[in-house]
């Protein structure tokens, strides 16, 4: 009876080691292409357990196997290969290349594997983030299919024009920077952008995330006090149905100079005799790099050069007014508003302070 039982427990751990053996293996290309653990089980798929996959490949020409190896089929027949998988293992196998693969079609049902994988511009790599988490389908099954737009291949359609062109306010425009923004298109599939400035085309396809607020830098493009046109489209994967322009956006840049007056430095740290303040350049710096900062400190004025920080030590207790004016290559800026700030300790004072109290302790005893 003691053999029996033994050997039961053998017997059950032996296969729960099998199985988990075999959960795991599952998952081990998981890391080749975008959403593998996030496909969906088709409807007419076998064991799927809860909505999505496990073991995207797995399968026949028919049916997707979406389960477990259990009881719901055998480890022999799960290791039959769908469309995926079979083309997966055998024309690509360990040296599985998604950038290539993105663009095929391995179920053949006229969707591309990366638009039903939510890479529908082929750009994702391995351990990255796919562009899109929804609207997923089966790659390897037929029946499944996605109905999220095509960016390559047939039935692609022209992208919506993008919308909203504007100059963005923060950063402001000066005479050499700013940023450009528009609102993506609502229509169609998209992988980049095509611009127009000031006559002159260019692409775009890396810079920008493409499903969020759309930036172009104009800084080196401008000059200037000079005024200038923009637009934009997007564009799809093969560059071969830009979709519509937007509205032009005529802007013009602001005139070198002087810089602008500066917020007043913010006190960032406090000790027995000392002061310390920050600053930040002007929002606007004349359209060039802020060279010297002149601080005028309780009348005592100095340059301080490029630094936006610093720490005057061994004062008294009371009250300092500071202003900063900053300056380029143009000249001196106006200078920030003259603001107080308090001392609340003198450095003196402290410094004898803790021998003192010593002294006084010592003669007690």
């Amino acid at each position: 009876m003691q053999s029996t039982w033994k050997l039961s427990i053998v017997a059950i751990l032996s296969l729960f080691v099998l199985t988990i053996v075999e959960i795991n293996a599952l998952p081990a290309y998981a890391t080749y292409f975008p959403n593998s653990l996030n496909v969906p089980c088709p409807t007419d798929s076998v064991g799927c357990n809860g909505t999505t996959c496990i073991g995207v490949g797995h399968g026949n020409t028919t049916t997707s196997y979406c389960g477990v190896v259990s009881g719901a089929f055998s480890s022999s027949t799960y290791q039959q290969l769908d469309y995926w998988g079979s083309t997966f293992a055998s024309a690509q196998g360990a040296n599985f290349d998604w950038s290539v693969a993105c663009k095929e079609d391995y179920d053949q049902d006229g969707q591309y594997n990366g638009l039903e994988l939510g890479d529908p511009c082929c750009v994702w790599s391995s351990g990255g983030n796919p562009r899109f988490t929804t609207l997923i389908s089966h790659p390897g099954n037929p029946t499944a299919t996605t109905t999220r737009p095509p960016c390559y291949g047939t039935n692609v359609t022209a992208p919506g024009a993008p919308q909203n062109v504007r100059v963005s306010t923060y950063p402001p425009l000066t005479a050499s920077t700013g940023l450009l923004l528009w609102d993506p298109p609502t229509e169609g599939c998209f992988c980049g952008y095509e611009f127009e400035f000031d006559g002159e085309e260019l692409t775009n396809l890396t810079n920008n995330l493409l499903d969020i607020t759309g930036v172009f830098d104009i800084q080196g493009y401008v000059d200037p006090l000079t005024n200038y046109t923009f637009r934009v489209r997007a564009v799809n994967l093969a560059l071969d149905l830009p979709g519509a322009w937007s509205n032009y956006l005529y802007f013009g840049t602001k005139q070198a100079g002087i810089p602008g007056i500066m917020d007043p430095p913010e006190q960032t740290a406090t000790a027995p005799g000392s002061l310390t303040l920050d600053w930040e350049e002007p929002s606007y710096n004349g359209g060039t790099n802020i060279t010297n900062y002149i601080i005028n400190f309780d009348n005592q004025i100095a340059d301080y050069g490029a630094n936006t920080t610093w720490t005057w030590t061994g004062l008294g207790r009371g009250t300092y007014v500071v202003s900063i004016t900053p300056k380029n290559k143009f000249g001196t800026g106006p200078a920030s508003i003259p603001t107080a700030y308090v001392v609340t300790a003198d450095a003196s004072l402290m410094a004898m302070s803790i021998p003192f109290l010593a002294g006084i302790f010592l003669w007690m005893l």
